[in-house]
């Protein structure tokens, strides 16, 4: 029903893919699980909580947990024409 991951690296956390299932969309899960990871931050001793949003709409819901932005950082990736990484063992 939520999906969330988690990463810590040195006094740094990091949020990133937080989704729900449709079927449970507005109720507010996303907030449970965000301030419960806040918690664990603070338990950890993190310095810093970064969470990526992929949209505005998702920006919005993050808002709503009481995360506010600081900024914005744009990333465009786009593989084309490259082997898979099955293909790159095969071929080794």
């Amino acid at each position: 029903m939520l999906y969330c991951q988690y990463f810590v690296s040195g006094n740094q956390g990091r949020v990133k893919g937080v989704a729900t299932l449709e079927s449970y969309r507005g109720r507010e899960l996303i907030g449970y699980i965000l301030q419960h990871i806040q918690q664990e931050s603070i338990k950890q001793g993190l310095e810093y909580l970064w969470i990526l949003s992929i949209n505005e709409q998702v920006a919005k819901v993050y808002d709503r947990a009481n995360f506010k932005s600081v900024g914005t950082i744009k990333s465009i990736h786009a593989f084309t024409e490259v082997n898979s990484i099955k293909q790159i063992r095969q071929q080794s």
